[in-house]
């Protein structure tokens, strides 16, 4: 439950199709991932080491990270080294550049998808403009 993973899992079926989502990691709330990796749009990866994680780093658009509480994470280092903006939770939010999204809309999965929309529209136009 630290690690918001009941707000992804919310995120992933408000989603709506429009989002394929990368699930790195493993925990005491397995099963739930289990059950959501089911959808077409979930890809389930468990554990991976460094060079798998960079791998799928490459594939992504942004790190999503809803946790309750986490201190400066390790993996938001690494997906800025591969270039990704991290899309946190309010709770997370630590001052850091603007190339670290912050959330303001209280946590829940519509504001964090208008969010993602956001994002990545600003990134088609860019690469079309």
């Amino acid at each position: 439950m630290r690690k918001g993973i009941d707000v992804l899992i919310e995120t992933i079926k408000k989603s709506n199709n429009k989002f394929n989502f990368y699930i790195a990691g493993n925990g005491p709330m397995q099963k739930k991932i289990d059950e959501i990796a089911l959808l077409r749009r979930v890809k389930y990866q468990g554990y991976l080491n460094k060079e798998a994680l960079g791998k799928v780093y490459t594939e992504c658009d942004i790190l999503f990270v809803p946790s309750r509480a986490e201190s400066f994470s390790l993996a938001w280092l690494e997906a800025m080294s591969y270039g990704l903006p991290v899309i946190s939770s309010p709770e997370t939010a630590i001052g850091l550049p603007s190339i670290i999204q912050k959330y303001k809309y209280g946590g829940k999965a519509e504001g964090y998808l208008a969010i993602f929309e956001r994002y990545l529209e600003k990134k088609i136009n860019k690469r079309t403009g």
